[in-house]
């Protein structure tokens, strides 16, 4: 940005532009200590949760929280010997790999853990607030730094020095940093909640399709083939030509064609690659790529029942080939179906479920905004061009 541009009260920095009262710091100036986790394997050392204490992993950090799932334990001598990958409540961890450079503060309720290929930062209270630095290692102008410093061709790292490399914004005041942190947390709680019910609601929605779709008295079986008026791979040209009809190919929408080759409501199914065995519906006017398998259902049986089943089979499991995944039209049309003889409770029964979906659509819309609205506090109050205090 050019002098001349930069509003009044505002100057240039290496971290973009700030306020005049503002100052920037590595972050290795404003830390007591950064350093990485333990580096290596250690399931020669897992053991019980009663047992064991706790081990954080790349996969634990999601987002702005530390989910666990998939958790796994270590013995208390590994954890006793390893004293430079404990954490502890306040301490900032970053991923080396994967999601590289996302910062996550360890909770209140994680009382004490070890971790794998993470790097540790415990941030000096009397320099900085250290949910203030969470949030800015986080913005933007910072990740901007991280993904410069990161390397790998497949899968990205960052090291250590690079992480205390980065330069932070900072607010001339503790009571500023809090308020900034304390905005951004409440926007981070309200968006957590929202993840959990969203979570929730797929829970419930997937133990009320398993119920639904369990074969009953008189529900009768068919293969696939018997439901449809074809199954065949798409034939159309998938080459984007920025027109009016989108062409779908295995992870949706791919481009747009000027004309179509399909019309109507019909089930596509990804028929190679990573994402082979997704099921998806359509309606309209459309392209189909040839890695796109077309399922098109007949008039007396209701497309949404079939749609609802073929995903509660998860046809991810009939998928061969050991090195591009495959599923054939000639294996869906021999696949078996338990449906209801009436259409009308097939309709019953896939509406049901549909509510559900549309719901949890509903729910993931205001996820997305919420995040949208978070992007742009960021953006405002850490750099100073909204100001709380």
């Amino acid at each position: 940005m050019a002098a001349d541009r930069i509003p009044e009260g505002f100057q240039q920095t290496e971290v973009g532009v700030i306020p005049g009262d503002w100052k920037y710091s590595e972050l290795e100036r404003i830390c007591q200590k950064i350093n990485v986790g333990f580096v290596g394997t250690c399931e020669p050392f897992f053991t019980t949760p009663n047992d064991g204490i706790l081990l954080i992993r790349t996969g634990n950090l999601q987002g702005s929280s530390i989910i666990l799932k998939d958790t796994r334990y270590v013995t208390k001598d590994f954890h006793d010997k390893n004293r430079k990958s404990q954490v502890f409540p306040g301490d900032i961890l970053v991923a080396r790999h994967g999601s590289s450079g996302h910062a996550v503060m360890v909770p209140k309720r994680i009382t004490e853990a070890n971790t794998l290929n993470i790097v540790i930062i415990k941030v000096d209270e009397e320099k900085a607030l250290k949910e203030y630095i969470e949030k800015a290692i986080n913005s933007s102008a910072v990740r901007k730094q991280v993904k410069e410093a990161i390397v790998g061709s497949t899968q990205g790292v960052i090291n250590t020095k690079s992480i205390s490399d980065l330069k932070i914004p900072l607010p001339p005041t503790l009571a500023e940093q809090t308020a900034i942190a304390a905005a951004l947390s409440d926007m981070d709680a309200l968006t957590g909640s929202l993840e959990r019910l969203i979570g929730k609601k797929r829970a419930v929605k997937q133990g009320a399709m398993q119920e639904l779709l369990r074969p009953k008295e008189p529900w009768v079986e068919k293969p696939l083939k018997m439901l449809t008026n074809y199954i065949a791979s798409g034939k159309s040209d998938t080459n984007p030509t920025k027109g009016t009809y989108p062409i779908y190919g295995s992870t949706g929408i791919i481009g747009s064609s000027l004309d179509y080759d399909y019309s109507g409501r019909k089930i596509l199914i990804a028929r190679v690659g990573a994402n082979a065995g997704k099921v998806n519906k359509v309606d309209g006017n459309y392209c189909v790529s040839d890695n796109t398998l077309i399922v098109d259902i007949t008039d007396n049986v209701d497309l949404d029942f079939i749609y609802h089943y073929l995903i509660n089979l998860d046809l991810n499991k009939i998928i061969f080939g050991s090195g591009q995944p495959l599923i054939t039209g000639g294996q869906l049309k021999e696949l078996l179906i338990f449906l209801p003889p009436n259409k009308t409770e097939q309709t019953a029964i896939a509406r049901a479920l549909s509510d559900m979906d549309a719901e949890i659509e509903q729910l993931e819309a205001q996820l997305t905004k919420y995040r949208r609205v978070k992007e742009g506090m960021m953006q405002e109050l850490l750099t100073g061009k909204k100001r709380l205090v």
